[in-house]
């Protein structure tokens, strides 16, 4: 039987999935991160890890969850309400994920971009030295590489906002997107009307 559901309710248990999100993300992110830097493959360091930790597991996340609040709010919603939720979601857990992050580089590891740093420029310069290229273009590469996280970690505060909200942008895209997969109209948009009648008779 369908759950009858309100905006009110989509909202609150949007917001509820969101904190599941932002946690679920964060703490594999966080921990994927470790095995990042105590790994010295430059193909784990540069490639798989960042695509695990920056694509996978937020997009199966959002998947699983998107799922479950479908089915958390009766199971079935048009392709407006899909939207709104997987927004609100969306939102919750960048805000939560947001402050999370902020919160570990300042307090708990304020090195750890320089620590990210020193990794990736150590695999680059063992899997370069390995394949016997000179010595010269390897700390010229390296080198380029820490130029390029400095800049990136020097961003003024008008740099962050807007990239803030190229990310917000990207998330209700990515949310209505995932809205029209799954998506799920009510073959009998009527019955709770006519519930509500009879039981308001």
């Amino acid at each position: 039987m369908e759950i009858k559901f309100r905006d009110k309710e989509l909202k609150a248990e949007a917001a509820k999935h969101g904190l599941a999100l932002g946690i679920i993300v964060w703490v594999l992110s966080l921990v994927f991160s470790y095995v990042m830097l105590s790994s010295s493959s430059f193909w784990v360091v540069v490639l798989v890890m960042p695509v695990l930790i920056s694509f996978l597991i937020p997009v199966v996340s959002s998947i699983f969850l998107s799922i479950d609040l479908r089915k958390k709010i009766g199971g079935y919603w048009d392709l407006r309400k899909a939207t709104s939720g997987i927004f609100i979601m969306f939102l919750v857990a960048f805000i939560l994920h947001t402050g999370l992050q902020t919160f570990f580089v300042k307090v708990v590891e304020p090195n750890w971009s320089e620590k990210v740093v020193t990794s990736v420029a150590d695999a680059t310069h063992d899997m370069m030295l390995k394949q016997g290229v000179d010595k010269n273009e390897i700390n010229k590469k390296v080198d380029d590489l820490k130029k390029g996280f400095e800049q990136k970690n020097s961003n003024s505060i008008g740099k962050t906002i807007q990239g803030y909200f190229i990310n917000l942008i990207f998330l209700f895209v990515f949310a209505f997107f995932l809205a029209l997969i799954f998506k799920r109209n009510n073959p009998n948009p009527f019955a709770g009307q006519a519930n509500d009648q009879f039981e308001n008779n």
